[in-house]
């Protein structure tokens, strides 16, 4: 990495920077400065370096693209709960709609919305054991992939579109984010609760929710650089 002047921006040359008077010189502007107070220019090759132990992912795809996969999560506890309370649910709600039908058709019609409920219990259960995220970015745009059983989602945002990368509060995101991201690895901001997100002036676009919080950081600085600019 290379030092920066904090007074004209150019690139200081390792030449002029004496690491043990800590004091560095910038033959642009010909101002001292002292070394542990630049800033620091960070390169793509810097950014593309995993965190330790990282689950995320990463592979060089075509026309200069960089890959990053999140895995799925798995049988986690979360999953594990919510897969049993779905059944348990839905076997209460094939009972009383059995029993409702005995005795009139339009009483079993009530059931319809806990129907709903359970399956939406279900579809969630599956998606969050099995689910995979895929961000797929150049210089252009990024990809956003959700590949899951059910209802998979896949999303393309050009780079002149977007405006921020970072963590978001996932509240304010819409009434019923908070429920849609529940169980993920979000990190606290007092009581609130924020999110990795590409932002445009539509609407944050959430990812790698289920990732550990380092290798969420490691993400939202590298697509920061990359589709941002800073």
């Amino acid at each position: 990495m290379e030092l920066l002047c904090n007074n004209c921006g150019a690139a200081i040359e390792a030449r002029d920077v004496n690491i043990a008077t800590d004091m560095a010189k910038c033959s642009n502007c010909n101002t001292l400065h002292r070394a542990s107070e630049l800033k620091e220019k960070i390169t793509i090759a810097d950014l593309l370096v995993l965190p330790p132990q990282a689950k995320v992912r990463m592979e060089h795809g075509r026309n200069k693209s960089i890959e990053l996969t999140a895995p799925a999560n798995g049988l986690s506890a979360e999953a594990i709960g919510i897969t049993i309370f779905s059944v348990f649910w839905l076997g209460f709600v094939s009972v009383w709609t059995a029993l409702a039908t005995m005795g009139s058709i339009f009483f079993a019609l009530f059931s319809i919305p806990f129907w709903v409920v359970g399956i939406f219990m279900a579809k969630s259960a599956i998606n969050k054991i099995f689910e995979t995220q895929k961000i797929t970015f150049n210089d252009y745009e990024v990809t956003i992939e959700h590949i899951r059983p059910i209802f998979s989602s896949k999303l393309t945002l050009a780079k002149k579109d977007i405006t921020a990368v970072k963590y978001t509060d996932v509240v304010s995101a819409g009434p019923l984010a908070g429920f849609a991201q529940m169980g993920a690895n979000g990190k606290y901001k007092g009581k609130r609760q924020e999110f990795p997100a590409i932002i445009t002036q539509a609407k944050p676009y959430f990812f790698f929710q289920n990732l550990p919080e380092a290798d969420q950081r490691w993400v939202v600085r590298l697509l920061k650089n990359v589709l941002v600019g800073n």
